[in-house]
């Protein structure tokens, strides 16, 4: 997968996939948003430099689910594929000490989500789930805290 760098308002992000496949047929969309605690021992944030993300799909099934159409006009196709996972997060900031450390923080942010899958599909499909990072974006909320925005498409394509 590709990822790229970018810098917005000051702060690096990385992780972000550039490159995103077209022509999809099963995928959803899925933001977090996330606080993220500095602890309590370490020095407090004054600014944010580079927020690092990787992301993880654990564990993936296809289930059976309803066939139809629902309220707010999706065609629901009667299988499913359930992923469950996490984002690695690590933030680089720099404290409002004298010698203005750069100090970091690691955490783990769980996900799930679910892909409406062909008509066509079993539970024996051979099914590629991937999840793509399209954008990151942090700003600090207070000295010992900073929100984390991620947006997440999960694309699922059968190999049969």
């Amino acid at each position: 997968m590709y990822l790229r760098q970018v810098v917005k308002e000051k702060i690096e992000y990385s992780g972000i996939s550039s490159y995103i496949p077209d022509n999809i047929k099963a995928f959803t969309q899925v933001n977090i948003n996330e606080i993220i605690y500095i602890d309590k021992s370490t020095p407090d944030l004054s600014d944010l430099v580079k927020v690092e993300l990787k992301s993880n799909i654990s564990n993936s099934r296809i289930v059976k689910t309803p066939r139809g159409k629902s309220l707010d006009g999706q065609y629901l196709t009667g299988w499913k594929l359930l992923s469950n996972g996490f984002l690695d997060v690590r933030l680089d900031y720099c404290s409002n000490t004298t010698n203005t450390a750069l100090c970091t923080t690691k955490i783990k942010i769980p996900f799930n989500c679910g892909v409406t899958l062909s008509e066509k599909s079993t539970y024996k499909s051979k099914i590629i789930n991937t999840v793509f990072i399209e954008d990151i974006h942090a700003d600090i909320l207070d000295k010992k805290s900073a929100l984390i925005n991620v947006n997440l498409i999960f694309i699922s394509e059968n190999c049969e």
